[in-house]
Formats: C-alpha cells, sequence, structure tokens
C-alpha cells in the first residue's frame, strides 16, 4: 500500500461520497471505488459502510483514518526536511581551528552569520593543531581546517585556500621598558624571553619565526614554548615574556600588552581554509560560501601561494 492509497482513502472519508471524492481526486468514480476496494481487501475489514448512495466510516475506517492522516503528514514533513536539507538548512558542520583563528575577526563574524542565517545546523567548534585537523579531515571525522600556514604534508584531494594574511607583531607587556618604543628591532629582543608557538618544525607560525630569525641571523636565548594564542596573551601581560604574532592579534587588546611593528620584517601570517575538493555538503559548502564572503580584501581566494 502507498501514499496514493491513503490519500484516496482519506479524501473519500473527508466527503462522505464517492462522486465528490473522485471529482476533488480528478479520477473516474469507478476507479475511486476500485481503489477503496481494494484497499479494504488488503487492510482486511471493510472500511466504510454503504447504504443508497450515502457512506459512513465503520470503526475499522475511524481508525484506518487516524494512521493515514498521520502518515500522509509524515510524508509531507519528510519531502519539507529532505528539501531543506537539500538548500543546507539542516544537518551538521565539524569545523576545526587553531587558537590563532580566535583573533581574526572576520572569521569570528562569518561564523556568526552562518548562525543566524542557518539556526538548525550544529556547528562543532574543534580546537585542534593544523596536523591534528589534517589527521581528522583524512578520517572524516572534521569537515573544515581553519590553520596557521604554512601547512605542508596535506595530501592530493583537498583545497587550500587563503582566508587572510597579516604582518608580523611583537606584544610587549606595558610595562616593560620597550613599550614606550614606536618600532623594536630583532636585536632589542635578544635579552628577553621570548614566547613561541610549539607547531610542528616547517608549519604554521613557527615556520614564519624561525624564517625572521634566520634571515637576521637571531637566536632568542631564553623561550618558552605555548600552544595556544590566548595563553601567549595572559604570559605577555603577566610579564613572563613577549611574542611574535600576526598583527591580527591586535583584537585580543587588554590594557596589560601592546603591540608594536617590527623593523626590517617582511613576513606575514595566514590563515588558510583546509577543505575536500568536489561535491561537499549542502550546509559544508553554505559554511565556505559565508567565510568567503566574509574574508578580509587583502586575502587571495586562490590556492595558497598564488
Amino acid at each position: 500500500m502507498d501514499f496514493r492509497h491513503f490519500r484516496y482513502f482519506v479524501v473519500t472519508a473527508e466527503e462522505l461520497h464517492v462522486a465528490r471524492a473522485a471529482e476533488r481526486l480528478g479520477i473516474a468514480q469507478p476507479a475511486l471505488s476500485q481503489m477503496i476496494r481494494t484497499i479494504e481487501e488488503r487492510v482486511g475489514a471493510r472500511l466504510f459502510q454503504r447504504a443508497n448512495r450515502r457512506i459512513t466510516l465503520t470503526a475499522a475506517g475511524l481508525a484506518f483514518l487516524t494512521e493515514a492522516k498521520l502518515a500522509l503528514q509524515h510524508a509531507e514533513m519528510a519531502g519539507h526536511a529532505a528539501k531543506r536539507a537539500a538548500r543546507g538548512e539542516t544537518g551538521r558542520v565539524r569545523i576545526g581551528y587553531v587558537s590563532s583563528a580566535l583573533a581574526e575577526e572576520q572569521f569570528l563574524a562569518a561564523l556568526a552569520a552562518f548562525r543566524r542565517s542557518h539556526p538548525d545546523v550544529v556547528v562543532d567548534l574543534l580546537l585542534r593543531t593544523t596536523s591534528e585537523q589534517i589527521e581528522a579531515m583524512q578520517e572524516e571525522d572534521q569537515d573544515l581546517a581553519v590553520a596557521r600556514g604554512p601547512a605542508p604534508g596535506i595530501p592530493d584531494g583537498y583545497d587550500v585556500k587563503l582566508f587572510s594574511r597579516w604582518p608580523i607583531l611583537i606584544a610587549v607587556p606595558a610595562r616593560h621598558a620597550l613599550a614606550d618604543r614606536q618600532m623594536i628591532g630583532l636585536d632589542d629582543l635578544k635579552d628577553e624571553t621570548l614566547l613561541l608557538p610549539e607547531d610542528p618544525p616547517g608549519s604554521g607560525l613557527t615556520h614564519t619565526i624561525a624564517q625572521i630569525f634566520a634571515r637576521h641571523g637571531f637566536l632568542p636565548r631564553r623561550s618558552i614554548a605555548v600552544t595556544e594564542m590566548t595563553s601567549w596573551m595572559g604570559l605577555v601581560g603577566g610579564g613572563l615574556g613577549m611574542a611574535l604574532l600576526p598583527s591580527s592579534a591586535r583584537s585580543l587588546q587588554t590594557s596589560s600588552v601592546v603591540y608594536r611593528p617590527l623593523k626590517d620584517v617582511t613576513e606575514f601570517s595566514d590563515l588558510l581554509v583546509i577543505s575536500r575538493r568536489g561535491e561537499q555538503a549542502p550546509q559544508v559548502k553554505a559554511l565556505l560560501d559565508r567565510l568567503w564572503r566574509a574574508a578580509p580584501a587583502n586575502a587571495v581566494k586562490g590556492e595558497e601561494g598564488e
């Protein structure tokens, strides 16, 4: 028995008149009468009591009517749900991010805008290192990755695009003597403790800072390894060290930290968005579209390095 049987029965039960029901359904009266007999045969009970030209529902018919209406309602709901899913209005998006992404106002604005436009999509925000994100995407435990470039070792089948690009500056404790300088050189940092990220060699902010040090022949005498940018801000503000950061970190401005440009430092820090190549789930594609609409004007909408 299919939904057509349910619909024919419900309309007939509502009209309690075969001719009117047939007209409403747009079929011939004999065809509807035959359909009703077929339904009764399959159910194994009489659903209508016939007297002259009048019909009434039997007890079995009343019970069948309740369930038939529910079946039609569920079918309509199923179709509506499928259409919403196809438009990306429901489902789940699992997006990984590195801690420094939280300093990117445009990234956060894109997430907030997506939540407003897609309130029924569940968004999982997963704080992970770049390597953890790549592994999770390969295992299909994550849909999108937001990582600090460069991000080597990404296998084929993934798109790596630039979301934003920022100059490198130095975060200094507000009470430190260097905070009064308008610009700071690396030589000024030779006796200072530097807070350095713990990215794998050749990746992320670690690689960018290593390039800066190598180009200037600079080697910090004292350093502290720190994993999350929020920790860096607390440590810098507490006077435990200084940190080289993308200038987007200014959005985390506190009274205990000042930011200064670095003399002769021309390197940039890139925030990358990594996604699977090819067909995307509609809700994932919708979030990607929102990210690219929010990307800063200085971002290059192409492959990393273009």
